[in-house]
């Protein structure tokens, strides 16, 4: 589900699915940042419950 304000930027799934991709790819070449290791605490308490 998206945010109000998100559906007229991205008004279906396959835009929003592009953008991400996007993202990933442009995260992945930032320098000195390691995004993949960035975890929030409620997602260490979600993967700490399976």
């Amino acid at each position: 589900m998206l945010v109000p304000e998100g559906v007229e930027y991205f008004p279906d799934s396959t835009l929003v699915n592009e953008a991400l991709r996007s993202l990933i790819k442009l995260m992945n070449t930032m320098p000195g940042r390691k995004y993949k290791q960035w975890k929030s605490a409620s997602f260490q308490v979600a993967e700490g419950n399976r």
